[in-house]
């Protein structure tokens, strides 16, 4: 039995850490997203105080997949506030968003991107039709 490649959980752990050392900052645009009540906030707002931002890309209530891993969330959003902002995004309307939100019980802050090209711009959208899950990180500089 032949091996092609050995590698170790502490190795890409290591790999993942080069590339996030070497990747350049981006800055990027005050996104303006929809609450699930309708009102609008600003991306630089749900950091909530914090200088760094966690943000689930969500598929949307259609996808099972993305709706078993949102109800997980709420174990540890908790957790999550106290170091960072943390906010779900999906493609839904802020109405459909809203009544799926309640419905789920979840208690964890979420935003509609569906009126912005957010998705778009972070490569969470395909051929202008098709949504990914994902994750994105942020964090603010100097200048806010």
């Amino acid at each position: 039995m032949g091996a092609v490649g050995t590698f170790t959980f502490q190795s890409l752990k290591e790999e993942l850490e080069e590339l996030y050392q070497s990747a350049e900052p981006k800055s990027v645009s005050d996104y303006t997203f929809q609450k699930p009540d309708g009102s609008e906030i600003n991306l630089s707002a749900l950091f909530n105080g914090r200088d760094e931002l966690l943000l689930i890309f969500n598929m949307g209530k259609e996808c099972p997949y993305c709706t078993l891993w949102a109800d997980g969330y709420n174990g540890f959003t908790d957790h999550l506030n106290n170091r960072s902002g943390f906010v779900v995004v999906s493609p839904d309307p802020p109405e459909v968003q809203n009544e799926f939100y309640v419905s789920r019980n979840w208690r964890f802050p979420m935003v509609s991107h569906s009126k912005n090209n957010f998705a778009e711009d972070f490569g969470y959208k395909v051929d202008g039709k098709y949504y990914l899950p994902g994750v994105a990180t942020f964090s603010k500089d100097s200048a806010g």
